[in-house]
């Protein structure tokens, strides 16, 4: 598991790639600046001619506003 560091956020965002070339990024649920840092991180990544083969999938694990 790595991270990056968000420049919006502030944050360290947990990341994790996945065989076959998936990417995982955990984020404190609500939290937008790391969404715009997640945003940032996979274009940098990706050659803006691959951006429209992206797909982003929300993934929940909590049952209340707790995060448990």
């Amino acid at each position: 598991m790595a991270s990056i560091k968000g420049k919006t956020s502030g944050k360290n965002i947990q990341t994790l790639e996945l065989d076959g070339g998936g990417q995982v990024y955990g984020t404190i649920h609500k939290n937008t600046k790391m969404v715009d840092d997640i945003i940032d991180d996979v274009k940098s990544k990706i050659p803006k001619e691959r951006w429209k083969d992206i797909v982003f999938v929300g993934e929940g694990g909590t049952t209340n506003q707790k995060g448990k």
